[in-house]
C-alpha cells in the first residue's frame, strides 16, 4: 500500500497554524476551527454528499467530453484505476483512496488553510474565488496531456469554490471532503475497465 505523501505534505502548514495557535494561549477547539478541523452540522455533510452524487450524474457527459487517448495516457493519476473491475468493491476502493491520498489533502490546504485565511482576510466572495482559483493551479497540467480538458478546468474551478462555500457556512472541511472524494471517486470509474 502506498504511503498518502500529498496528503501529508498538504497538512504540515496546517499543523503549523493550528501549533501558533495553540502556543499563543488558544484553545485546543478555537486552534483547530481557525484551519476547519472540527465537525459540521447534518445538513452541511449531506449537501456535501448530495453534491458528491451528482457528479455520477454529470459521468456521461464528461465521458464524451474526455477523448480516448486521454483515458489511457499513464501520466494521468487516475489512470491507476485502469484494469480495476467495475463495481462496487472497486468504486468503494477507489473512494477510500481518493478521501485518503487525495482528496483530504487538497481539502486540508485549499479549503481548511488558505479558504479559510483568505476568507477572513478580504471577505467570503473575493477570498473564496482566490482559494478556488488557487486550487486550479495545480491542476492546469492537465492540459499538456489534452487541450481538449479545459472544460474539466472549469468544473474544477467550479467545484472549489462551492467546496469553500460549504467550508464558509459549516466552519468544516468535512463536507467538501465529502463532496471532492466522491467526485474523484465517480470520475475513476472513467478509467476502470
Amino acid at each position: 500500500m502506498d504511503f498518502p505523501v500529498q496528503t501529508i505534505v498538504f497538512s504540515l502548514p496546517s499543523l503549523a497554524v493550528i501549533a501558533y495557535y495553540k502556543l499563543r494561549g488558544g484553545s485546543w477547539r478555537d486552534s483547530l476551527s481557525k484551519v476547519g478541523w472540527r465537525g459540521a452540522a447534518f445538513r452541511y455533510l449531506a449537501a456535501g454528499l448530495i453534491l458528491g452524487l451528482l457528479t455520477a450524474a454529470a459521468l456521461p457527459l464528461l465521458r464524451l467530453l474526455i477523448p480516448e487517448h486521454v483515458l489511457n495516457d499513464p501520466n494521468l493519476a487516475a489512470s491507476r484505476y485502469r484494469g480495476w473491475t467495475i463495481g462496487l468493491a472497486g468504486f468503494l476502493s477507489a473512494w477510500i483512496h481518493e478521501a485518503l491520498y487525495t482528496a483530504l489533502g487538497e481539502e486540508i490546504f485549499f479549503r481548511g488553510l488558505l479558504g479559510s485565511m483568505l476568507i477572513r482576510m478580504v471577505g467570503f466572495r473575493a477570498g473564496n474565488f482566490l482559494q478556488a482559483v488557487l486550487f486550479l493551479l495545480p491542476h492546469l497540467p492537465l492540459l499538456t496531456v489534452c487541450s481538449g480538458l479545459w472544460p474539466l478546468l472549469i468544473v474544477q474551478l467550479a467545484m472549489g469554490w462551492v467546496q469553500g462555500w460549504l467550508l464558509h457556512r459549516s466552519g468544516s472541511i468535512l463536507p467538501g471532503w465529502i463532496s471532492h472524494s466522491l467526485g474523484n471517486a465517480f470520475g475513476a470509474l472513467l478509467f476502470m475497465g
